[in-house]
């Protein structure tokens, strides 16, 4: 006999397991979704990045006939760039803006010598990846977002 939540099971059949790992289970998800709920409530930034990141390239949402990803994104850049605008005492990590503008100015000239325009969607991309990271940098920190990416995934 084993001793399990104040209950005590004999497993004699497979039901009595079958009804063990259904209790478990039911009960798991329940508290991670209430988990995540009051996390989310605590940290509303960090649902604003998780709007953003599931509208984008690696979720598969942004494949969904009719799903609006592209309004999405940029409602939720705008919004991002609202706080950021409108916080008292902004950090923007220098190196990270140094790195980007570098690879922002290649992308710009690769696009004036080849009279290529396409290039022009990657400068975007990047300026919307470094809007995103200080948003996280300024909105709780990257140990919020981790823990916030945990509960996603549960």
């Amino acid at each position: 006999m084993r001793k399990i939540e104040k209950f005590q099971f004999c497993f004699t059949t497979v039901q009595d397991i079958k009804y063990l790992i259904y209790i478990y289970i039911v009960s798991y998800c329940q508290n991670s979704h209430n988990m995540l709920v009051i996390f989310m409530k605590k940290n509303y930034a960090i649902l604003l990045i998780w709007i953003f990141l599931t509208s984008t390239a690696p979720f598969i949402f942004f494949r969904w006939p009719g799903h609006p990803y592209k309004i999405l994104t940029f409602i939720s850049l705008l919004i991002m760039c609202l706080h950021l605008v409108f916080k008292n005492k902004l950090f923007i990590d220098k190196r990270l803006l140094f790195v980007i503008s570098i690879q922002i100015s290649y992308y710009i000239v690769l696009s004036l010598f080849y009279n290529d325009i396409s290039n022009i969607n990657l400068a975007v991309q990047l300026i919307s990846l470094y809007i995103s990271i200080v948003f996280i940098l300024n909105f709780g920190g990257p140990q919020i977002f981790a823990n916030s990416f945990v509960l996603v995934i549960l």
